[in-house]
């Protein structure tokens, strides 16, 4: 089912209305009254309203509008797997506990992943000069468990080589979020030439969002209370005013 951003948008204002309870008397006062526009009529908001019922992303309880679920909704996991941000505001208005979308991260992960090493790695060989474009290498195509994903020298010191985990997501936002294991930390403590570099999906296409050192985030990660229980994999939260722009 192909979607247009206006009928987006008008699945976001019906949602919203079940989000409030509106009862479907209250949903059409509002929807006569709110001003008409090129497939944005009463109409087109009535019929809109009966597609999400018939997805069952909008259920009615003795008249009134409650939320559904977003989970095998086709338009709407291709909304999240293209990071299209009405789509992701849809979804996170009904998930509102991410149980689907923790599900779709989680199956997305390794596929976005090397879509986002890959094209950092373009990055790096158009900024850097040829001979030292050579030098690079995605190390985690042979090994997962280095800590980083890419070796390759510094955009500002060619000479010095810098260790990258690069982290991509489909999630829009003013947060960057993403997961960091315990090896990833540890290895990132270790090395002061490590760099998280951060990458997100925006209509399947990848954009670079900026890099951080590890010292700057370093102190929000949990401490081990004892040596029987202990962390493994951590969710990360980074406002993006944080990031540094471009490549380390």
């Amino acid at each position: 089912m192909t979607v247009s951003p206006q009928w987006l948008a008008i699945v976001r204002d019906v949602v919203g209305a079940a989000v409030e309870g509106l009862s479907i008397q209250e949903f059409n006062r509002r929807s006569i009254l709110q001003p008409h526009g090129v497939n944005a009529s009463h109409l087109d908001r009535v019929r809109v309203l009966e597609q999400l019922i018939e997805d069952q992303l909008i259920a009615i309880d003795d008249r009134f509008l409650t939320l559904g679920s977003i989970d095998g909704i086709g338009w709407l996991m291709e909304g999240l797997q293209a990071g299209d941000s009405l789509v992701w505001e849809i979804a996170q208005l009904i998930d509102v506990q991410e149980r689907v979308v923790r599900k779709f991260d989680n199956e997305r992960l390794l596929e976005i992943g090397l879509i986002g090493e890959e094209f950092v790695i373009s990055e790096l060989q158009r900024i850097l000069p040829e001979n030292h474009a050579r030098r690079i290498r995605h190390v985690s195509i042979g090994d997962d468990t280095a800590g980083y994903d890419i070796v390759a020298p510094s955009v500002h010191r060619v000479e010095q080589m810098s260790l990258l985990e690069v982290k991509t997501t489909v999630r829009p936002g003013k947060d960057f979020v993403c997961y960091l294991s315990r090896n990833e930390f540890r290895v990132g403590s270790n090395n002061s030439n490590w760099s998280l570099v951060c990458v997100r999906l925006v209509n399947n296409a990848p954009v670079l969002v900026g890099h951080i050192a590890l010292q700057l985030i370093r102190d929000g990660f949990p401490i081990d209370q004892e040596h029987l229980i202990r962390w493994e994999t951590c969710r990360v939260q980074i406002p993006l005013t944080m990031l540094q722009p471009g490549l380390p």
